[in-house]
Parts: C-alpha cells; structure tokens; sequence
C-alpha cells in the first residue's frame, strides 16, 4: 500500500490493532494516525512511541470531533484529502 490512514483511539484493542498493523504500516510510503476529537497528548505518545520503534515515520494528525458525524464518516472522509 501506498498510503494508510489509521484511526487512533488509546485503548488496549487500539494497541492491538496498531501492533497487528504495524507489517503493513512498514510497507507503506506515507502512514497517517489521525485522531477524532482533541486526545491529551499523553494519549497520542504511546502510538508516537511504538510507531518509531518500529522504524515508522508516521505524521500524526486529528480533527475536531463533528457529533453530527459518525467517527468512521469522519475517517473515511480524512483519507480522502
């Protein structure tokens, strides 16, 4: 894959997933954590860390969170920019 675009949410299955993906996220040539709503950036460090270990040069971004929107809308719209 090119590029990734992946949810990030600080939960023990967010970990999961996010280890589970990081073979895929090697491959990548653009990998992008984005993050719905304003997470404490306590919340995006974990990510930040595990994604640098694994030698993954990954831009972290987020947007504000829409209610009127479904989280997954808002994603699948995110990986279309």
């Amino acid at each position: 894959p090119a590029r990734i675009l992946v949810g990030w949410q600080d939960t023990p299955p967010g970990r999961r997933a996010l280890d589970a993906a990081l073979p895929w996220l090697r491959q990548a040539d653009e990998v992008r954590l984005m993050v719905i709503g304003a997470p404490d950036p306590a919340d995006l460090a974990w990510a930040q860390a595990r994604l640098d270990a694994a030698g993954i040069a990954a831009a972290i971004t987020g947007l504000p969170r829409r209610e009127e929107l479904s989280v997954g809308v808002q994603l699948i719209a995110a990986a279309t920019m």
